[in-house]
């Protein structure tokens, strides 16, 4: 926990003086993508959130700045982090670095609920829709993410380290290397969020106030981002995967051009292959409950 007197400190390299430190219990999205973070006002009464990160992601969270700032002018419903005093995204003191954006409010999301909701699924597929016109003009500059290469190192990685898994797990592998990995090379690759579920949203009243954790943003398949969302969205219950929010959601995404009729084909499967990288997650985290749930869930799409 930092002090108030540490973190007068850091933000004197954005010129800001600390006024409150707020709960942290107020802070939207993960606290994985830092090392610490905390909520403020400042003496005029406006809140930001500062994130202590490691330094070895200095560049990635450069990036990622530039990225956010590209967008925001674009008018997408992003929050872009606050340029210090020397105009750099990330800061620098005694070693550690340093993030600093706006704090924006929201209400919380009832995951009971939430995919009843069709408005909530209309507004995510626009976002993606937007996203996607505001960054169609831009150059690939880093490595894009290969989907086929991820799910083939994870399941190299079960053989070393749980294998037995690997029955549970390989009738899945086969079935999208039978039926996705031939065609999945012919996809587009865009420019795309990467972890855009609706637990990344800042959600208003009945809008988008802000999509947040850009942490695995980059270059995907044209597919992934709205697989994501729909998968995540299908796995809060047995009656989401049919429930308002993906029918709206599929549906804008149709409408606004986003996803063709050769699209829709495969989505299902890409639905199914994007699950592997949270498999990933649970056995990073050793979470054997979440796993036997991914495993079911991977199952059932397979079959569905």
């Amino acid at each position: 926990m930092l002090d108030s007197g540490s973190v007068k400190r850091v933000l004197d390299l954005w010129n800001i003086s600390l006024a409150q430190l707020l709960p942290a219990d107020t802070i939207p999205g993960s606290p994985e993508r830092c090392k610490h973070r905390l909520a403020f006002a400042d003496r005029d009464g406006h809140r930001f959130i500062l994130e202590q990160l490691d330094p070895i992601s200095f560049n990635r969270k450069m990036t990622i700045a530039e990225r956010l700032d590209q967008l925001a002018r674009s008018n997408l419903t992003v929050t872009p982090y606050c340029q210090g005093s020397d105009g750099n995204w990330v800061q620098k003191l005694k070693g550690a670095c340093w993030q600093l954006s706006p704090y924006v409010d929201g209400i919380r999301l009832d995951r009971t609920s939430y995919f009843r909701d069709a408005w909530r699924g209309e507004a995510v597929g626009h976002f993606l829709a937007d996203l996607s016109n505001a960054t169609c003009g831009w150059t690939l500059e880093e490595p894009f993410f290969s989907m086929t290469g991820f799910i083939d190192n994870l399941m190299a990685s079960i053989s070393r380290s749980d294998p037995l898994l690997i029955p549970e797990v390989n009738p899945i592998y086969e079935f999208l290397r039978k039926r996705l990995y031939p065609v999945i090379d012919d996809l587009p690759i865009t420019f795309g969020h990467g972890d855009p579920h609706p637990l990344n949203t800042i959600w208003g009243e009945d809008c988008i106030n802000s999509v947040i954790d850009w942490e695995f943003c980059g270059w995907k398949p044209k597919l992934y981002d709205a697989a994501l969302v729909a998968g995540c969205v299908g796995a809060e219950a047995p009656e989401a995967r049919e429930a308002e929010f993906v029918s709206s959601f599929l549906r804008t995404l149709r409408q606004t051009g986003l996803l063709s009729l050769e699209d829709m084909a495969l989505f299902p499967l890409f639905v199914l292959a994007v699950r592997f990288g949270w498999l990933s997650e649970w056995l990073r985290k050793k979470d054997d409950e979440m796993i036997d749930f991914e495993l079911f869930y991977m199952r059932l799409l397979m079959d569905t």
